[in-house]
């Protein structure tokens, strides 16, 4: 009986020890996405049909992440994801 309350008592603090370990390390801090920006070009296309791409314009103008543009129906708006980097 006093060795199986032995293994028991072993087998708790196994169990702690290693809760202790797990739960107190640092997480490692996700890395920003990379910076990027956007750019609207008009679209033509000629009288024999190949496309022409207009100048790009630049439409973000911030350190950080943007992308993922998604044009409204109204062809005069658009929604992007933005993710602006911290100071530091």
């Amino acid at each position: 009986m006093k060795r199986e309350f032995t293994r028991l008592i072993y087998s708790c603090l196994a169990v702690l020890a290693f809760s202790a370990t797990t739960f107190t390390q640092t997480p490692t801090p996700t890395p920003a996405p990379p910076a990027t920006d956007i750019f609207v070009v008009d679209l033509t296309t000629t009288p024999g049909g190949k496309l022409k791409l207009g100048q790009p314009v630049k439409i973000t103008n911030w350190a950080g992440y943007n992308n993922q543009p998604s044009f409204l129906p109204d062809g005069k708006s658009i929604l992007y994801t933005s993710h602006q980097r911290q100071a530091g």
